[in-house]
């Protein structure tokens, strides 16, 4: 039975109820209201979704070569991270033998309409696959020693590594590449792979030195001819050297320029005959290493020498060096080109030294089919004796007010000329001419400035400085800067422009962006006493652009250098 029990309360105890701390009415914003309820509501947060359904994290690769084939095993860390299946592609190691997915629910398959495999699985976390298989080894049959080529794609993943096995006939091992070999002990190598890169490792084995000469005939050829262009007769000689790669030379057959006579050949012990305009050349024996060739040729003289070349037939990879003097008063220049350049330093050196001369002019063909054009000068049909003016080097400084500092320099070789004409640029005002640090007065012709040439055949060094007017620069468009014309030939043309800020420029042919090399000391002559000669560029002021080009002009009249000229503020468009 249970007892209730009523609490009376008068209204004296009502009184003092506040006093006691009982609870109160309190109102509340709904605003509040509604914060105070999300508060002790909390929304409960998705789960974020894997920034990626699956990882392949890592690769091992165990590489172990055995005759013409390679086994490959690989062990993959792959990590799942989303429920569903998941087709992870996977790149062909060769032939698959093994599969091992460990818990994983799945198979291997091969990729519809594209190469390599796809590993078909599902399971949530990281696990370890193992997959085995052989490749095949291509063998090269004509390398002079034993060349075994493995080629594989390595799998897509975030690290690769491995070691790579070989037996005891491998004496080198060539990461080609695709891989970066780390370290080797006997016959194991550790690498680092590149990610889904192909990798390519060159297994090199002992010399086939013996069954070299039993290989298909492989050589090369260097031919090199000089043309001595006189008054009576042009001589030309030839020297060709050959150097057998593989097999072994039993004839040389050279063919012969048109129009020349062949007057000797030396060969050592070789004998040589002329069949079908060609030149053969038959050693005692087939040989694996050939003496030099001498050839000597001739011809009828003229104003325009052709280029003698003698070509190997059958030679897989011949290099043309074709070098042109002139007797006595006459100078040579080359009108066209065609597929030849002037030789760098280190070419020149590689000439035979009964070859090189301070006047003579060497060029490098890359396709005989295409030789260069010469034309021949004499003195009695030109202003000028024999010169060549071997580097031409213009310093312009532009400024905003259609003015421009102008100056040039002119290394010259003289075989008696007793002037250089320049043809300088319209609106030139000249402001000092020397030659060697030592001031001279030029003429004037209707060319341009005459400059008196000391005699000798030393190298010479002519300075001519001044002003030009009426230069327009524009805001936006093409800048022509003007290069002296001579009357000697120009080996090679040189331009330093200093161009205003507020712009950009560039070149419009980029391939003639060069560093310029500092100019020769001028040499003095006895007894004289020279100032120091000019030889620094214009200072460029702060703000100013200085642009360098050079290239090859093989002329009297080289063509103006163009630079392109654009608002600093408007961008290239990529689209």
């Amino acid at each position: 039975m249970r007892r209730c029990s009523a609490l009376l309360v008068t209204p004296a105890l009502l009184l003092l109820l506040p006093s006691f701390g009982l609870p109160q009415e309190v109102t509340l914003p709904l605003e509040r209201y509604d914060a105070l309820r999300l508060a002790t509501h909390p929304v409960a947060t998705p789960e974020p979704k894997p920034p990626a359904p699956y990882a392949l994290e890592s690769v091992e690769l165990e590489i172990r070569v055995d005759g013409g084939s390679a086994r490959i095993a690989q062990s993959l860390s792959l990590s799942l991270y989303d429920p569903d299946w998941q087709t992870i592609p996977l790149s062909a190691v060769g032939s698959v033998t093994a599969a091992q997915l460990g818990p994983l629910e799945g198979s291997l398959r091969t990729e519809k309409d594209a190469p390599g495999l796809a590993l078909v699985v599902r399971g949530l976390g990281r696990h370890r696959l193992r997959l085995e298989s052989v490749v095949p080894l291509t063998e090269d049959a004509t390398a002079t020693r034993t060349t075994r080529t493995l080629s594989l794609v390595l799998p897509a993943a975030a690290a690769v590594h491995g070691e790579l096995w070989v037996p005891q006939d491998v004496s080198a091992v060539v990461f080609q590449r695709g891989g970066l070999a780390r370290g080797s002990s006997g016959g194991r190598w550790s690498f680092a792979g590149a990610p889904g890169a192909a990798l390519v490792v060159q297994l090199l084995g002992r010399t086939r030195a013996v069954e070299r000469s039993r290989l298909p005939l492989k050589f090369e050829a260097d031919v090199t001819t000089l043309a001595t262009v006189g008054r009576t007769r042009t001589r030309v000689k030839a020297l060709v050297t050959t150097r057998v790669l593989q097999g072994q030379l039993e004839r040389l057959r050279l063919a012969l320029p048109q129009g020349f006579e062949l007057l000797n050949v030396s060969a050592g012990d070789a004998g040589w005959e002329v069949e079908q305009g060609a030149l053969v050349v038959t050693p005692a024996a087939p040989v694996e290493s050939m003496v030099p060739i001498t050839v000597d040729l001739s011809a009828e003289p003229g104003e325009e020498p052709k280029t003698p070349l003698l070509v190997p037939r059958g030679s897989a990879r011949t290099r043309f060096w074709s070098g042109m003097q002139v007797d006595a008063d006459g100078t040579a220049e080359v009108t066209e080109s065609g597929s030849a350049r002037l030789l760098e330093d280190a070419e020149r050196e590689q000439l035979p030294a009964s070859m090189r001369g301070p006047l003579t002019l060497f060029l490098l063909l890359r396709d005989p089919a295409r030789p260069p054009q010469w034309h021949v000068t004499w003195a009695e049909g030109s202003k000028v004796l024999g010169a060549q003016v071997d580097r031409l080097l213009v310093d312009v400084a532009f400024g905003e007010a259609g003015r421009a500092a102008y100056q040039c320099w002119a290394v010259v070789r003289s075989t008696g000329a007793t002037h250089l004409s320049l043809g300088m640029p319209d609106r030139f005002v000249l402001a000092t001419a020397e030659r060697d640090g030592l001031p001279v007065i030029p003429g004037l012709e209707a060319g341009g400035l005459v400059v008196p040439l000391a005699g000798g055949e030393e190298t010479q060094l002519v300075h001519v400085s001044g002003m030009l007017s009426g230069v327009i620069l524009p805001a936006e468009g093409t800048l022509d800067v003007l290069v002296p014309s001579t009357s000697a030939p120009i080996g090679q043309a040189e331009v330093r422009a200093t161009l205003p800020g507020g712009r950009t420029y560039a070149l419009a042919s980029p391939e003639r962006s060069a560093q310029l090399s500092p100019l020769p000391p001028p040499r003095h002559a006895a007894g004289a006493s020279p100032r120091p000669l000019a030889l620094a560029p214009f200072p460029a002021p702060a703000g100013h652009v200085v642009l360098e080009a050079a290239w090859s002009a093989l002329s009297t009249k080289p063509i103006p250098l163009t630079i392109r000229v654009k608002p600093a503020a408007k961008k290239e468009r990529w689209f």
